[in-house]
């Protein structure tokens, strides 16, 4: 933020996108941003937190965390929340 900020009034973005644990603090520590999406990795870190808040607010509206699934094997975003991890046949959250 030290060096975006000063470039942009020292504001906050309005969305982050983010897959892993490099984007946690960032989606954690910035209060201001209006839509957080994690990218459903299946990760067994910290990122497991940010999806649980999403699952929480989800078809709120005011969620400010959402998930994206993806398809590993057609290598594509899907319409789900959950992923379908290479080599397998059922969605996982």
């Amino acid at each position: 933020m030290n060096l975006i900020a000063p470039k942009h009034e020292n504001r906050q973005p309005i969305a982050l996108f983010g897959d892993s644990m490099g984007d946690y603090h960032m989606m954690t520590e910035l209060k201001d941003v209006s839509l957080n999406v994690i990218f459903n990795c299946l990760n067994q870190d910290k990122t497991k937190d940010l999806k649980q808040i999403a699952k929480k607010q989800y078809q709120s509206d005011d969620a400010n965390f959402v998930v994206q699934g993806r398809d590993e094997n057609a290598v594509r975003l899907i319409p789900n929340t959950k992923t379908l991890a290479l080599g397998q046949t059922e969605l996982e959250y």
